[in-house]
């Protein structure tokens, strides 16, 4: 074995040792460890000239853990990916980097001129929901915080932190309403008779499309021929989905639903059939995005951006976002509950809009900045005495907690059940110090559902998973724990690249609902009834009975890019 392997290994075996209380034997079936394999795999073939193995390698990440990594990349021993599913990457970087959930890195897309990814030093930690865009340098031991997107440089040593905090307001219990915004998309309806003979045109123009964008980026016109594309994993997924919604449109419920399945246990895309994608979509990153609502042509959502309801994507039509044509959503942005966005607009990284966007502007979010020193020390609290009650009851109220929230916002597909009760396996031998059958069920959950919830979460009953892949969690909470989708609720790594105790973790009160793109971190708490809204990261303590939402955005005129 090589000296790469075994600093990889070192790295990925300190992290269980630390997660789950000993070091397994089967260590090395951990999605971390199958990922950084793969990658190692996926850049020994690219350097010896197999494109088409690199190829295949990559697309078989994304499917058994999530990972969306690059052939071009270039990282050094003793690469940490802590738990890969949508995570995205596309980077040159030195030693022990750390990537921490639903983060990444790589080059600006859909611009007049292909730029370099980023480039990072050794001893480099990105946290959860955070990345770098572009030709920029990260210098060595750079800690970039969770929740931040960096669009520029940052010298040795520094941490990158949010400029803005936050805004925090009274919880107002009427929730689920949002402007009406603007002209609502052609909603493609009158092909209904020939829905199935659509379905294919439409699919057709989804591979043309990935066509057309790899000659824009390889900047070369030969890159092969339609079938090449076709077997690409967002065009499988993209195939799948149109003959979802060719069998939504005639009123065959059962094969819509079963081909939507597909995408969420294949691809751990959350897809439904009642999702109306205009011709030419472009979906390059799968694993854990979720979109709900009506778009028109050329869709571009990169990065593992979302589009839906933010309370969950299975509600009703008109609660759902309407896009127009060539509409960009680009890393960790979104567009939620009942925006209207305006065709060629674009919402740039970490922005998430949820009412009205004209046409041919840009949203941006606020910025960042960097400090020499920590911005924060992370609470240790002394964890709140917790006691499980017995199997029947845990089950009976996380049914009554999730068939109160079908009532209002549509029924929830299998694979978020089956996400509540293989946790439930989990936590209760974790509780029982059965520490080899809490991994064991874990891992089922890990692979089968895409959600990441440590055995030594603390969550009491009323437990409602929505969209499951994506859904990271490690801390406590009370009674009606609502997790909408793509979320982080931990501690920060430490400077060991080991799990943080559990005194570091965030302490939830009860009725907290986490929507998606919401980072909660350290050991902060956070009182009852609290709402946290798409964007918001959060490390303080939080009052009882608030709403908190992400800085505002600004407007800015048809950006050049905003990718």
């Amino acid at each position: 074995m090589s000296e790469t392997y075994f600093r990889d290994a070192a790295a990925v075996k300190a992290w269980q040792e630390s997660r789950f209380g000993y070091l397994p034997r089967t260590w090395w079936l951990d999605p971390s460890w199958v990922a950084v394999r793969l990658a190692r795999v996926i850049w020994k073939y690219e350097a010896q000239g197999s494109g088409l193995k690199a190829r295949l390698c990559a697309q078989l990440n994304s499917i058994l853990t999530g990972a969306d990594i690059e052939s071009d990349c270039r990282v050094g021993d003793g690469l940490l990916i802590t738990f890969p599913l949508g995570t995205a990457v596309f980077l040159d970087a030195g030693e022990n980097l750390t990537i921490q959930p639903l983060s990444g890195a790589g080059s600006t897309l859909l611009t007049e001129t292909r730029t370099r990814s980023p480039t990072l030093g050794s001893g480099v930690i990105i946290e959860s929901f955070a990345g770098c865009n572009g030709d920029i340098a990260i210098g060595d031991s750079a800690h970039i915080l969770p929740g931040v997107g960096v669009p520029k440089s940052v010298p040795a040593g520094l941490f990158v932190d949010r400029r803005y905090e936050d805004r925090l307001e009274p919880l107002a219990y009427d929730q689920n309403t949002a402007p009406p915004g603007g002209a609502d998309t052609h909603h493609r309806e009158d092909r209904v008779p020939k829905a199935l003979q659509n379905a294919w045109v439409l699919w057709k123009s989804d591979v043309e499309r990935i066509r057309e964008q790899a000659r824009h980026f390889c900047g070369k016109q030969d890159v092969g021929g339609f079938a090449q594309y076709a077997l690409l994993n967002q065009s499988i997924a993209l195939f799948v989905h149109r003959y979802s919604h060719a069998c939504h449109l005639k009123g065959w419920g059962v094969p819509a639903r079963l081909l939507a399945s597909v995408n969420r246990y294949l691809f751990k895309l959350t897809l439904p059939a009642q999702t109306s994608l205009g011709e030419g979509a472009l979906l390059p990153h799968l694993p854990g995005s979720v979109i709900r609502g009506i778009a028109g042509a050329r869709l571009n959502v990169l990065g593992n951006a979302s589009m839906l309801n933010s309370f969950g994507p299975f509600g009703p039509d008109v609660d759902q976002p309407r896009l127009g044509d060539d509409v960009l959503i680009a890393a960790h942005g979104g567009a939620f509950d009942r925006a209207r966005i305006g065709h060629r607009a674009s919402v740039s990284r970490k922005t998430n809009v949820h009412d009205h966007l004209p046409a041919d502007v840009s949203a941006f979010g606020k910025g960042v900045f960097t400090k020499s020193v920590a911005p924060f020390a992370p609470a240790r609290r002394t964890p709140q005495s917790f006691s499980l009650p017995p199997p029947s009851v845990v089950r009976e109220r996380d049914r009554a907690a999730r068939l109160e929230y079908e009532t209002r916002h549509g029924r929830l597909p299998l694979q978020s059940r089956l996400a509540v009760r293989l946790f439930r396996k989990s936590q209760r031998a974790w509780m029982e110090d059965r520490l080899r059958a809490s991994r064991f069920w874990w891992l089922v959950c890990a692979y089968l559902t895409g959600a990441n919830i440590s055995a030594r979460s603390a969550i009491a009953p009323g437990l409602v998973i929505v969209c499951s892949a994506g859904v990271n969690f490690d801390g406590q909470a009370g009674q009606n724990l609502l997790l909408t989708a793509r979320c982080f609720v931990g501690g920060l790594v430490t400077s060991q690249r080991a799990l943080c105790e559990t005194a570091e973790t965030p302490q939830l009160g009860d009725n907290i609902v986490v929507k998606p793109h919401v980072t909660v971190y350290g050991g902060c708490i956070v009182g009852d009834w609290v709402v946290f809204e798409p964007g918001s990261s959060v490390r303080e303590d939080i009052a009882p009975n608030t709403r908190v939402q992400p800085p505002g955005i600004r407007i800015q005129k048809r950006a050049a890019d905003a990718s």
